[in-house]
């Protein structure tokens, strides 16, 4: 968990009178799933990054990234951080990268290959 996401989840917990640990399993989070051989993920990473987590923090929202080694692994579980490989059930058939997810908990609200459709 990186410092903003820290402050975003100590925030809920102030707010909502619960846990830490209730907190930011109840937080909306946006996922960034990238490979490191996509040249769509680098010109994302380089272009629009930065941005992007500025306007998803400004919504209330966590941001999270992974990357795989390569866009061949995207559907490889062992690729996955072990509490995101539910997600990988959810992918669509075309794999590719970037995708991006909405989720709270382990509930999935969206995905999408455009990050101009989440912030």
């Amino acid at each position: 968990m990186n410092r903003r996401e820290a402050l975003a989840a100590l925030v809920a917990v102030f707010t909502s009178g619960g846990s830490l640990a209730s907190a930011a399993s109840e937080a909306t989070t946006v996922i960034y799933l990238g490979a490191k051989d996509c040249s769509n993920c680098r010109a994302f990473d380089l272009h629009h990054k930065a941005d992007f987590e500025k306007r998803v923090a400004a919504k209330g929202m966590l941001f999270r990234e992974f990357k795989v080694d390569s866009v061949r692994d995207i559907g490889q579980t062992s690729a996955w951080p072990p509490d995101l490989r539910w997600l990988l059930d959810r992918l669509p058939g075309e794999g590719g990268t970037p995708w991006f997810f909405v989720v709270q908990g382990h509930r999935l609200i969206k995905q999408t290959s455009s990050f101009a459709s989440i912030a």
